[in-house]
């Protein structure tokens, strides 16, 4: 597995550090985004295309509804996939949310946005992006949360326990194999292999610790150990989407002992059992499904995850936008 260069990770490393200040803007912007860079989002964002477009449906309306903004990175990996190279992020933004953003009240106080992105890099500038923020989480903090409550722990997602997830450094290719293999092969041959009725088909011993923490998005919620991310996440899911298979469309990469996927459209299933509270709607969906892991030894032992819970039910035929006050539907 080729290895991006430290270069690379040390520019988005600086970019994601000045992103969020009151001087973004489209002229600030081209330093690191190409003019013509697509830019795939979780609903209601959506793709867009040029760095006019991305600032004027992003960034300018996030700078207007909270100030004093700054962003917490937990992890950041570099790798390549299938000729391209990519960055990969997940953390925080955070700051004073004082207007209302995408219809969501403001609360008058520190407001955190947990963010997962991905970014192709080609003559050291983006000319790609797939991002997922946790529009649900921060739905939660201004108190409309419009999901059933959590089967697991709901809050503020930490960042690796072993304090080691920004990597600026070239890691060994052979740790990032490593790491990439036992990630993909969890995915495509442990997750696809339910018989869709009992869930030692899929065999995850073999993929995690028994101590394994798992970070899900708002709705779904932290697991401690593999037998409360069975039971609180994994059964559930597969109650509600029994014949779901997990695709590779987007990109996947190691990168020492962390790997990760931009998971975009990355799950196909049909909807015939109830999730998060919504009965089932027997219609057939795709998942934004984005998944930074960090591996211990020979096993997966943390694993952070956004899913676009929005996407989801607009794809049931909801729109949980529609639960916010204002909302004509509210």
């Amino acid at each position: 597995m080729n290895q991006i260069s430290s270069h690379n990770k040390q520019r988005i490393y600086q970019y994601l550090k000045a992103v969020a200040t009151a001087n973004q803007s489209p002229e600030a912007m081209r330093e690191y985004f190409h003019d013509d860079i697509v830019w795939h989002g979780c609903a209601p964002f959506e793709t867009l295309h040029g760095i006019d477009a991305l600032w004027g449906a992003v960034w300018q309306p996030l700078l207007r509804s909270f100030s004093v903004l700054c962003r917490r990175v937990d992890i950041l990996i570099g790798g390549e996939c299938e000729g391209e190279d990519w960055i990969a992020s997940t953390g925080y933004i955070i700051g004073e949310f004082e207007r209302a953003w995408l219809g969501i009240p403001p609360t008058g106080r520190e407001a955190f946005i947990r963010f997962g992105e991905f970014y192709q890099l080609k003559d050291e500038k983006i000319v790609k992006a797939f991002v997922i923020l946790d529009l649900i989480e921060v739905m939660q903090q201004a108190g409309c949360d419009p999901l059933s409550p959590s089967r697991g722990i709901s809050g503020f997602v930490p960042p690796p326990r072993a304090a080691d997830g920004i990597l600026l450094a070239e890691q060994a290719p052979a740790e990032s194999q490593k790491t990439f293999q036992i990630a993909y092969d969890m995915l495509f041959e442990g997750m696809n292999s339910f018989d869709q009725q009992h869930k030692e088909s899929m065999g995850f011993p073999r993929y995690w610790h028994d101590n394994m923490h798992w970070f899900g998005p708002a709705g779904i919620g932290a697991t401690r150990d593999l037998k409360e991310f069975e039971d609180n996440h994994q059964l559930p899911w597969l109650r509600a989407f029994p014949d779901r298979q997990v695709v590779w469309e987007s990109p996947m990469f190691g990168d020492g002992h962390y790997a990760a996927t931009a998971g975009w459209r990355e799950v196909i299933a049909t909807h015939t059992g109830p999730f998060l509270g919504h009965p089932a709607s027997g219609k057939s969906i795709n998942c934004r499904v984005m998944d930074f892991w960090r591996r211990e030894g020979d096993a997966l032992s943390e694993n952070w995850v956004l899913i676009d819970i929005i996407d989801m039910f607009r794809q049931f035929g909801t729109d949980l936008f529609a639960h916010l006050p204002g909302s004509p539907s509210a």
